[in-house]
């Protein structure tokens, strides 16, 4: 793709689906319907470092507070808004990179 907005647009695509196969990984490991939402946003927030920074940047993002689970139901909502808030965060915050595809 040559299109920089094309690109960026399926980057965020890329991200928005992997974070909803995050979630849906922690549930089959666990085999419960609840999901710990520190471990999901956790790994998220990696999601995010990994396709929305560029690799020689030197960015951490650091999740703080306590661990609680949630109800599966609620998991896949709070996952598309956790990797919006981050996604956005980057967005503004950080040149973004443009995967070659």
């Amino acid at each position: 793709m040559k299109d920089r907005n094309a690109k960026k647009a399926l980057e965020e695509s890329i991200s928005r689906i992997v974070s909803v196969s995050i979630t849906h990984e922690l549930l089959s490991e666990s085999g419960i319907v609840d999901v710990d939402i520190k471990i999901l946003i956790e790994r998220i927030a990696d999601n995010g470092k990994d396709y929305l920074l560029e690799p020689n940047k030197n960015i951490d993002i650091k999740v703080l507070g306590n661990t609680f689970v949630v109800d599966s139901q609620y998991a896949t909502s709070i996952a598309l808004i956790a990797n919006e808030l981050i996604q956005n965060s980057i967005d503004d915050g950080f040149k973004t990179k443009i995967m070659d595809i």
